[in-house]
């Protein structure tokens, strides 16, 4: 079966995001002066980008790292077409490079499922202010996805090994993720990381000037929505005014994650007969999303993007990062 979790671990890791885990970031000058800039994106059609995806996952404990992986997808990107209120972007996959695994090295089948991923082509549609505003033809794309991934189930099903308590195992999990695995959840994974990429689109910046948002983000442990706070920040202009590095974080607000976690504890022990847990007895948790964008200032458009996501419950700390980055950069 751990054999299976393995596999299951890495389809997860090559088709959706999740260090220590700080962002590298240089500091400003300290005797930087204020300065506005307008983002105003100009997408030129037959323009390209040619990135690496580099997903990582990392499992802490205390100072203990447990467990790191981390696969790397090269994605070409190109302007298609300009549309009466925005742009066509395509994005194509490469093959997904899963060398840098804990562990023994993956096998024929998990590199049969990691492949599921080459060649799949992605037509995102930006809106006038060069923000993402989703795909073209949804019901194209949701059918493009679903036919690439119908072979999945079979697929882990060969990984589990033909053991009868292994394959029932594994065909638990499988009927259980399903959902997740077809149709608009599939999509909306698919999509996690061009939609960050775009997220900042059109806006006014001063230098060290935080911008700040009211929010909402989707909670760790269901299906619930939970304020959030979001702060926007640009810190640097580079490349000789060229280019600008912006801040982006965000946070779920922790006593409505407190309260949603005391909440599903009392139903979880009322369900089994349980003596309800008191609030001061449950292990808190914290969720918290670090961001770095890379804004050309000529095109208005991004040229790298840094994600992590960060979830501390107790001492253990699980970090699912990516970074888009110039294939020229990979390191």
């Amino acid at each position: 079966m751990r054999a299976f979790a393995s596999a299951l671990a890495l389809l997860v890791f090559a088709v959706q995001p999740a260090a220590a885990a700080t962002l590298s970031q240089e500091s400003p000058p300290a005797a930087a002066q204020a300065r506005r800039i307008a983002i105003r994106p100009r997408l030129r059609v037959g323009s390209r980008l040619q990135l690496n995806l580099v997903k990582s996952r990392e499992d802490w404990q205390g100072a203990a790292r447990l467990k790191a992986n981390e696969s790397t997808t090269p994605i070409d990107i190109e302007c298609v077409e300009q549309l009466e209120d925005g742009w066509r972007c395509r994005w194509t996959y490469g093959a997904v490079d899963l060398s840098k695994v804990d562990g023994a090295q993956p096998d024929e089948i998990t590199r049969r499922i990691a492949g599921l991923v080459e060649g799949l082509q992605l037509d995102l549609k930006l809106d006038s202010n060069g923000s993402f505003a989703g795909v073209v033809d949804e019901a194209q794309t949701v059918e493009q996805l679903d036919r690439r991934f119908e072979s999945l189930g079979a697929l882990l099903l060969e990984k589990a090994g033909a053991a009868p308590a292994e394959r029932a195992r594994a065909e638990a999990v499988i009927e259980q993720l399903r959902p997740l695995l077809r149709g608009p959840a599939l999509l909306t994974s698919s999509l996690r990381e061009p939609q960050f990429f775009y997220v900042l689109g059109a806006g006014d910046f001063e230098l060290g000037v935080a911008q700040e948002f009211e929010t909402q983000l989707a909670s760790p442990i269901s299906s619930a929505v939970l304020p959030a706070r979001r702060t926007v920040e640009l810190v640097e202009l580079r490349r000789d005014g060229a280019e600008a590095l912006f801040t982006w974080k965000q946070r779920i607000d922790a006593q409505a994650l407190a309260t949603e976690l005391f909440e599903r504890a009392k139903a979880q022990a009322r369900a089994a007969g349980e003596r309800e847990p008191a609030q001061d007895e449950l292990v808190t948790m914290d969720v918290r999303d670090d961001a770095l964008l890379y804004i050309d200032l000529e095109s208005g458009t991004p040229v790298r993007v840094e994600f992590a996501r960060t979830i501390v419950t107790g001492d253990r700390r699980r970090i699912d990062a990516f970074r888009l980055e110039p294939r020229a950069a990979a390191k």
